[in-house]
């Protein structure tokens, strides 16, 4: 009885080491056959020509970082706006925002002005970072040197 025992573990344990086996080959083989993809360096976006307008109009009033491309938002709908940066915000303003170098500038297009200019806050998740506390979020949210934006 125990030998029959050994034979059927032996069977058990030669079908696994085979199926595995296969299983090797088969993912190798096919491996090979997959395509290789090879990427070159990334392909600059071409920045549109309204933007590269609104740098040069803004860039003329201060100094902008030069080897960054701002995201740039239009102000649509002020009622909206629950910051302190936009405190003196009008339908129509551009906001420029530079991610890397964290500056925010809102811009009046009609009268070519700057309105205001601070720092960049980038929020990744949902509360804010995790140590701040209400306090301070309420106060940072009421200085108009700071625009806060969720990504």
């Amino acid at each position: 009885m125990l030998t029959q025992k050994k034979k059927i573990i032996g069977i058990i344990i030669g079908g696994i080491v085979l199926f595995s086996g296969m299983g090797y080959v088969f993912v190798t083989s096919h491996h090979k056959q997959l395509p290789q993809i090879k990427f070159d360096s990334p392909t600059p976006v071409p920045v549109p020509n309204a933007v590269k307008n609104l740098i040069k109009d803004v860039g003329k009033k201060l100094p902008l970082p030069a080897d960054e491309t701002p995201t740039v938002a239009t102000v649509t709908d002020v009622s909206k706006l629950n910051q302190a940066f936009f405190l003196n915000a009008e339908k129509g303003d551009k906001i420029l925002m530079f991610i890397t170098s964290k500056q925010a500038f809102l811009y009046r297009p009609s009268t070519g002005k700057i309105i205001n200019k601070g720092t960049l806050e980038i929020i990744t998740d949902q509360s804010g970072t995790a140590s701040e506390s209400a306090a301070s979020a309420s106060a940072k949210q009421s200085d108009p040197s700071i625009l806060r934006v969720k990504f």
